[in-house]
This record gives C-alpha cells, sequence and structure tokens, in this order.
C-alpha cells in the first residue's frame, strides 16, 4: 500500500513541477492502474466463499483420492492471479503402494512423501473457478483437511494479499486386506472331532434340522431327499459353531519410528484374519490392547465396526504388550486359543506367553519385523517358544509383500 501511494505522490509531483505534456501524460496514464492497485489493497478477500469437495470419504490404503477446489465470489473484481494453495494433513505424508511397501520394513522413513498442492489460477472477471488434484497411495488412517491459503496480486507485483479459510473434511482410510491361508487348524468342533481348516466355510457350520424353502436360501442348502418325501422345497438349517475362547489380539502399544512400517502391518494383519474369520462364520473375539481397549466378536456383521477402530488405531504412547496380556489374565478363562500379533519380541512378553501357556492355553505368535532387526535375541526368544508349544510365525519382507498371507497355526 505505502509503495502505492509514494508512486502516486512521484507521479502528481513530477506532473505539477515538470508541467507539460509529457508529464499530464504519464500521471493520467498510470492514474487508472494506480487507481486499481488502490481498490485491490481494500477488496475483501474474506468475501470469497471455498468449496472443497471429495471424490470419497471412506477408501481403502493404498487408493487414490480426488480433491477439488471450488472458489465462488460475488462480485466480477479483476484479479490478475491467484495462488491457491490446500494443505495436505501431515498424517498422509507417507505412500502406501500396498504390498510393495513393506519392502522398506527396515527403512520405512523412505516411504515419506512432502505432498504440497499449489496451483496458480488466473481469475480476471470470472465469479467461480475451480481446481482438482490427486493424491494417491494414501495411507491408513483418519485425515482431515484443515486450511486453504489464498493469494492474490496485480501483474507487476506491487500488491500481494494472503487470505487463509478453513474447510474442515475428513477422510477415512481402511486398512487393505488379503486373503489368508492357514495351513493347520485352529479351530475344532463341540465334540472334539477332526480339525476345521478355516477355508473351507461348509465346515463351519452343522446341520441342526429342516425348514421350509425361503426365496433367498443358497442352492446348497436344499435338502433334496426331504424335498422328494414332503413333495415342496426344504431347506436345512444350521447351528454356527461357538469357541467362545478363541481369541485375536493385536498389540498396540508404543513402538518406535523404525518400526511404523511393521504395525501397519499388524494392522492389516489382523483386518486380514477379520474377514477370513467373518467369512468362514468362525465365532471368535477380537481385542486391541493399547491406549484403550477394544473388544468385540468377530462376525460379519460386525466387521464393519472392527475396520472403522483399526482405520483409527494409533500405536499407544507408553505401555508394553506384556503388561496389557497381564491385566488381561484376569478375563479369560483357561483353555482358550489365543492369536498374538505383534511387532516386538521381549523378554517380558516371552514370561506373559509361557503364563498363558501354564493355564492349558493353545497360542500362536505371528510376529512382523524386517529381516535385519530379527538378530541374535529375537531368535533366542522364538526357539524357546517354539520349544514351549507355541507356534511361532515370523513375517519379514519376503512374507509381507506376498499377495496372500500364509500362517501356521
Amino acid at each position: 500500500m505505502l509503495l502505492v501511494v509514494v508512486l502516486l505522490v512521484v507521479l502528481f509531483a513530477y506532473a505539477m513541477f515538470q508541467g507539460g505534456f509529457v508529464s499530464w501524460f504519464l500521471f493520467y496514464a498510470f492514474l487508472p492502474f494506480l487507481l486499481y492497485l488502490i481498490v485491490l489493497v481494500f477488496y475483501p478477500l474474506s468475501h470469497w466463499k471455498l468449496e472443497r469437495k471429495l471424490s470419497q470419504t471412506t477408501l481403502h490404503s493404498g487408493e487414490s483420492l480426488t480433491v477439488s477446489v471450488t472458489i465462488r465470489r460475488e462480485f466480477p473484481f479483476p484479479v490478475y492471479y491467484c495462488i491457491v494453495e490446500d494443505y495436505v494433513p501431515g498424517t498422509m505424508m507417507k505412500l502406501n503402494g500396498h504390498p510393495n511397501n513393506y519392502d522398506y520394513l527396515s527403512n520405512p522413513s523412505a516411504l515419506f512423501q512432502q505432498r504440497k498442492v499449489k496451483r496458480i489460477l488466473f481469475p480476471w472477471f470470472r465469479k467461480q473457478f475451480t481446481f482438482s488434484y490427486t493424491l494417491d497411495q494414501l495411507p491408513r488412517g483418519e485425515h482431515t483437511f484443515h486450511t486453504v491459503r489464498l493469494k492474490v496480486g496485480d501483474l507487476l507485483g506491487f500488491v500481494k494479499k494472503t487470505h487463509y479459510v478453513t474447510l474442515g473434511e475428513k477422510v477415512l482410510v481402511y486398512p487393505s486386506k488379503r486373503d489368508v491361508f492357514i495351513h493347520q487348524a485352529l479351530h475344532r468342533n463341540e465334540g472334539g472331532s477332526a480339525p476345521v481348516h478355516l477355508q473351507r466355510s461348509k465346515q463351519t457350520t452343522i446341520v441342526s434340522g429342516i425348514r421350509d424353502y425361503v426365496p433367498g436360501d443358497r442352492f446348497s442348502w436344499i435338502d433334496w431327499k426331504n424335498t422328494a418325501r414332503k413333495n415342496k422345497m426344504m431347506t436345512k438349517e444350521f447351528d454356527v459353531q461357538r469357541d467362545a475362547s478363541f481369541f485375536l489380539i493385536l498389540d498396540a502399544y508404543e513402538i518406535n519410528s523404525d518400526k511404523a512400517l511393521a504395525f501397519e502391518g499388524s494392522v492389516e494383519m489382523c483386518a486380514s484374519l477379520v474377514q477370513q474369520f467373518g467369512r468362514n462364520h468362525i465365532h471368535m473375539t477380537f481385542l486391541i490392547l493399547g491406549e484403550s481397549r477394544f473388544v468385540s466378536p468377530v462376525s460379519k456383521e460386525k466387521e464393519k465396526q472392527v475396520s472403522y477402530q483399526l482405520a483409527r488405531l494409533e500405536p499407544a504412547k507408553s505401555g508394553t504388550f506384556a503388561e496389557g496380556l497381564q491385566q488381561e489374565k484376569c478375563n479369560v478363562a483357561s483353555g482358550g486359543k489365543y492369536m498374538l500379533v505383534t511387532t516386538s519380541l521381549t523378554l517380558s512378553l516371552q514370561e506373559s506367553i509361557l503364563q498363558l501357556i501354564q493355564s492349558n492355553n493353545q497360542i500362536v505368535l505371528v510376529y512382523i519385523d524386517a529381516q535385519e532387526r530379527i538378530e541374535a535375541t529375537e531368535r533366542q526368544l522364538i526357539e524357546t517358544l517354539r520349544a514351549s508349544g507355541v507356534v511361532v510365525n515370523v513375517l519379514t519382507e519376503k512374507e509381507m509383500t506376498k499377495h496372500v498371507f500364509e500362517v501356521n497355526t
């Protein structure tokens, strides 16, 4: 503003003292431009209306999101340029090229990317203008967009104005899911009969009776023998197997920054297991131990609720998985089956697991970490657990980059 006033005074003084056609011509030639600059100084950017639209508000990690920012104004005042900067949430500053990102288990910082979105537009007299951009390989989490920065100015750069607008949109990115191949049985019929393999959904229910056919029943449920006998369509009724002492437990306690990607792998593993168990109608309980305790039965109906919790999950700022298991001992009965998913293997965790075994519990441990971080101490703990009857699955870069998870039970 000061520069504009000084320029106007200098030109006017030059015309007054110099006189003549040339000096007054320069003054009047620049006068419209100077008046425009003065008006631009007082032009209220706060009257501009901004709207941010997201192509979708829920998606899965690794997918892309398209964002559109629209600017509207009532009066078509000429604006030469407008720089629009949409501040991308800090939680989106890492890439998820699922599943190839697990090649960087030992160096998750390599997936960090500074995402900046800045566009220069030339509105002139337009009342509405829009720009769009795409964010690729989104990471899991709940991401909140906040601020948009506007910067306008004149052709020669004498006047520059900046205005900030807060727009609060959220996008929820669910963890990716994969098929899980279970190499051995983890579930048995109530009568103690042959093992039930998780990948065979037909073995997860027991025929309890028959009833009349209802539209929507599966073709495979039809009882042809009774249909022929009663001369009408009859359908088998099933009782879903029950096993209240089957637990899937996720370690969501404090982690080092170099294990951030391994933690994402543990979340994805649990999301995939919940999906697999739900598909096969296997009753189990999913438990998250961390900042806050979350517990839910696993079923097709509960899968969305569990996915929502996993999408928003952040590791706790304090505490250990071993401490969490110790606190849970009083809430579980003996003779249960436990699948523990963790990224840290310590002596205290080993002791907690061995105490669970003493209560006649079956333990399956899924340990996710980079190959180079599994040193002699971790290998010794693994051997001790295996010698005690624990089924230990060690998942490194090789296993995590496959398109199907494989778990021994």
